[in-house]
Order: structure tokens, then C-alpha cells, then sequence
């Protein structure tokens, strides 16, 4: 059985891992938000229909004139969200190891496990809310050269070129969002196989196969039979792992996409907590089914 004064600590890590990952998510919504103001602003939908932009320098341009502010706005939230994110993973880290290390497995198998989940838990929430990848494209400083115009001027035709380069940045695309975010939008858009099949098998069951894992942390004494099936049938269904590798697939085909633009994909938080929810899942499993199977074969 697990005693109360580990369950209390427990309880208290659950709490501030949760409040921790409540403020990490705050900070890379405010980067993702600054940072999609940015590319709205410097979209080529926006700029390219402007006549502003096709004459002068733009310095008159109301959006170019902190452009550079707001830049330096989103790249410093984005610095510290990441920063913030990897405090709190070794913070996490070193205290489960601490966790492990003072409670011999042998021991206190359950008070182990307990650790282990509320690891889990945290990680899955932070992982499912905070972005996991934000992909862009973009060009610094477009020309567009040579651009042939006609006109007819007092009855006579005119053909000239003309060149213009836009200042800054031109963003062509600008994506990032949390699996959370994915699934509310693709239900928004009512494209509700895609929604509901990631709700379902990034979410639903792994939330079903974490419970059902923990629940067995408060039987006495641990169950030995029937534990093993579970957790092969819960693990058919959950796909989050899965789900992990299709998103670094993602990653890795944008970023050596060749369309003559430059792309730009880099891995955010939410992908790396949600990572380690997966390995912690297969941790507990495992664990589990090798006690099982030792209580089995003892006389």
C-alpha cells in the first residue's frame, strides 16, 4: 500500500508540476500569438495588395514601422518559453529520480509507480495544450525584377518593366498550434473523421490506459492476473506514439521541402512533454507486466 505521507508528497507534485505547466502553456500561447500577429502582418495576401508597398520605401506603411519591435517581441518569448520548458523538464526529472532512488523498486513498487504516473499525467497535459511544431515560409527581402507593364498614353502604347523589392520579411505561410488546438479546429471545420480519430486515440485512450494503470496503485495486495491483458488491449488502441513519429515525419518533410522558398519547421515544447508521456507509458506497462509476471512464478 502507499503511505500517506508519500501519497501527500505525491499530491503536492501533482500540484506544482500542474500550476508549472499551467505557466508554460501561457508562455508559448503568448509566443505563438505574437508570432502569428507577425507573419498576418507580412503576409503575402496583405502586402503584395497594397499599393503603399509598390511605391516608396514603406517606411510610411503603419505595419512596417514596428515590425522590427515586434520581432524582437516574439523571438524573446519564444527564448523563454523554451528555456522555461527545459527548467521544468529536469526539474521533473530530477525529482522522479530522486523519487525512484530513495524508494527501493523492490520495496515500494506501488509508491514507485505513483511517481511515475503523476510524471505521466503532467507530461500528456502540458504536452496535449502547448504547441508541438511551427512551420513557416517566408522570404527576406522579395524582388520581384523586371516586371513587365503596358499602358496607352495619348494614343500611343507604352511597355516598360519595373522592379521592386518589398523590405523585411514576406510570408507566404505560418502555422503552429497545440494538439488540443488541431482537433478543435478540424471539428470547427466540421472534419470530424480526422478530429474526433485524434481526440480519440491521442487523448481519449491514453487518459483510459494512464487510469486504468493507476488504479491499480491502490489495491492491496498488487493484482496478478488480468493486468496483463488490459494493458495489451489498451495498448492496440492508444496510437499517441504514433502520433509522436507522424508529427517529426511532418517536421523533417516541410523542412527539406524544395519549392524555392525558404521553409522553416522547428520542434516546440508540446512535442517533447508529449514524448515523454509516451515513454513513461511504455515504463509503467512494462513494469507492471514484469511484477505480474514475477508474482506469477513465485512459489
Amino acid at each position: 500500500m502507499i503511505r500517506p505521507l508519500v501519497l501527500a508528497f505525491g499530491l503536492v507534485f501533482l500540484t506544482f508540476s500542474i500550476l508549472a505547466g499551467i505557466l508554460l502553456i501561457n508562455k508559448a500561447e503568448t509566443y505563438r500569438e505574437a508570432r502569428q500577429d507577425y507573419a498576418e502582418d507580412l503576409m503575402v495576401t496583405k502586402r503584395l495588395v497594397n499599393p503603399e508597398e509598390w511605391v516608396g520605401d514603406g517606411t510610411s506603411i503603419p505595419y512596417l514601422k514596428n515590425i522590427s519591435n515586434q520581432k524582437a517581441n516574439w523571438l524573446a518569448w519564444r527564448q523563454g518559453s523554451l528555456l522555461y520548458a527545459l527548467y521544468l523538464g529536469v526539474g521533473m526529472a530530477f525529482i522522479l529520480a530522486i523519487w525512484l532512488v530513495r524508494l527501493p523498486q523492490k520495496t515500494r513498487f506501488q509508491e514507485n509507480l505513483l511517481g511515475l504516473h503523476i510524471a505521466a499525467l503532467v507530461c500528456l497535459f502540458i504536452g496535449v495544450c502547448t504547441p508541438m511544431l511551427e512551420i513557416a515560409a517566408y522570404e527576406s527581402e522579395f524582388s520581384l525584377q523586371d516586371l513587365p507593364i503596358k499602358a496607352k498614353l495619348f494614343g500611343t502604347q507604352i511597355s516598360v518593366t519595373y522592379s521592386k523589392t518589398f523590405p523585411g520579411e514576406l510570408y507566404f505561410f505560418y502555422q503552429s498550434k497545440s494538439a488540443w488546438q488541431l482537433i478543435v479546429t478540424l471539428l470547427t471545420q466540421k472534419n470530424y473523421v480526422v478530429g474526433l480519430s485524434l481526440l480519440l486515440f491521442s487523448i481519449i485512450f491514453p487518459l483510459v490506459k494512464t487510469a486504468y494503470t493507476a488504479s491499480l496503485l491502490f489495491r492491496s495486495p498488487f493484482p496478478t492476473t488480468n493486468t496483463k491483458g488490459g494493458l495489451l488491449q489498451l495498448g492496440k488502441w492508444s496510437m499517441a506514439d504514433v502520433f509522436v513519429v507522424s508529427v517529426f515525419l511532418g517536421y523533417l518533410a516541410f523542412g527539406n521541402m524544395q519549392v524555392g522558398i525558404p521553409t522553416e519547421s522547428k520542434v516546440l515544447p508540446g512535442l517533447y512533454f508529449f514524448m515523454a508521456y509516451c515513454i513513461l507509458s511504455i515504463w509503467i506497462s512494462q513494469l507492471i507486466q514484469k511484477r505480474q509476471l514475477a508474482q506469477t512464478h513465485d512459489p
